[in-house]
């Protein structure tokens, strides 16, 4: 969607791009995963990520559910071993994406009146309009596929280049168990110690009234009540970082873009006034991450009673980004060292990383198997969570912020 504010057809074609670069994870995973599930799992972390970011619509969803139980169905008959039978798997897959631009087709006037409302100039929305017909429909859908399938065959390339020459190789990378950013907490600052559960809440409702609401007072307000939030908590520097960066937001859309003019001012509005509207999803999305652990995370979505199918994947997701990081580093230092060419620096960068965080994921989902965390019983946990008085403050005032902008729409 940010893409579109450059043109409509970026946007159009995106899904395209998509398949296109992110053929390597998938196949890999296909390559690891030889059974039923993944695909769905893979579908799910995408949906989540649509959903903090704000752009999560029932189009997408619907779209991402039934990409993903057809791509699974196609790796079943092709028993999960079949190139051919992974590489269609992928192609479909990728048509979950469709979703984001497909409301052009399916919700057409009124979206195209939404459009008009961020402030788009009429050249936009005549090329915005000009797309919209079936055969570019049907072009959106066959260029995808076409994308998906080309990018399965580059990850299949780059497979035989590095992974098959260097062998399986076992990353050795060990976590303590007081590394705070993994099982424990970091040190009080502030004045409030929320519950990872009302940090959930205020999210879900930042992606609420985000989209719902028109009005830049409205959203003025809420971008400095999470800062204050964000305050109260301790992370002050983030607060500051966060509302600084709305001001220079605000800034370029109401005072450069206004005074600049042109095709190419026209195009870039649409991408800094979704950046704007996703703005207060990022900034309780930063302070979920950076108040609440993994261990606190998940001991909240098990209070939540979250089932397990979504819980185990989740919570191996969000583990091994500090393995992750530190890979980077250690990559970085390698290439450094052996003095790796500018032109074959991203290609021994990238490709690496994922053959190690694939390796990560293996070791980590192993471990927790040993530990029983596929045991039905319910276990015991260290983490105590409770919720306060200024945790039901904080929800209920979430909760009234949606009331309000539901009920006027954030017209005033």
């Amino acid at each position: 969607m940010l893409c579109g504010g450059i043109h409509p057809a970026l946007w159009v074609f995106m899904p395209a791009l998509d398949g296109l670069f992110a053929g390597i994870p998938f196949m890999l995973m296909c390559a690891k995963v030889q059974k039923p599930g993944a695909v769905v799992i893979m579908g799910l972390i995408v949906a989540l990520i649509y959903f903090a970011t704000g752009m999560f619509t029932p189009l997408i969803l619907a779209m991402m559910a039934a990409s993903c139980v057809v791509a699974e169905v196609i790796r079943a008959v092709a028993r999960y071993r079949s190139f051919l039978g992974n590489a269609v798997a992928y192609a479909v897959f990728g048509l979950g994406m469709c979703g984001s631009p497909l409301p052009l087709w399916v919700f057409h006037d009124s979206f195209v009146s939404q459009i008009a409302e961020q402030g788009m100039g009429a050249d936009y929305l005549a090329s915005l309009d000009a797309l919209s017909t079936t055969p570019m429909l049907i072009a959106m859908f066959a260029v995808t596929i076409v994308a998906g399938l080309a990018g399965a065959y580059i990850a299949r390339c780059l497979f035989k280049k590095h992974f098959e020459k260097a062998g399986p190789r076992l990353m050795q990378a060990t976590y303590a168990l007081e590394d705070r950013r993994v099982l424990g907490r970091a040190p009080r600052s502030g004045v409030l110690d929320l519950d990872p559960r009302t940090i959930m809440g205020v999210l879900l409702a930042a992606s609420v009234v985000a989209f719902m609401s028109k009005s830049l007072t409205v959203e003025l307000g809420l971008v400095l009540g999470v800062a204050l939030l964000q305050a109260l908590t301790g992370h002050v520097r983030m607060a500051l970082a966060f509302a600084g960066g709305y001001a220079v937001l605000w800034a370029v859309l109401n005072l450069v873009f206004p005074h600049v003019g042109g095709v190419a001012a026209t195009m870039f509005t649409i991408s800094f006034t979704f950046s704007r509207k996703i703005f207060l999803c990022l900034m309780v999305g930063s302070l979920l991450v950076a108040e609440c652990s993994v261990h606190r995370l998940t001991a909240a979505l098990e209070r939540l009673r979250v089932p397990q199918v979504v819980l185990i994947p989740l919570t191996v997701t969000m583990r091994y980004f500090p393995a992750l990081k530190d890979e980077m580093a250690h990559i970085r230092d390698a290439m450094r060292l052996r003095d790796i060419p500018a032109s074959e620096r991203l290609e021994c960068f990238v490709v690496p990383l994922i053959m190690s965080a694939t390796t990560t994921a293996d070791e980590l989902s192993r471990a927790a198997t040993c530990r029983g965390i596929e045991n039905p019983v319910r276990s015991t946990d260290t983490e105590r969570l409770r919720m306060h008085a200024a945790d039901w403050a904080v929800l209920a005032a979430s909760a009234a912020a949606v009331v309000v902008v539901a009920l006027w729409g954030g017209a005033y």
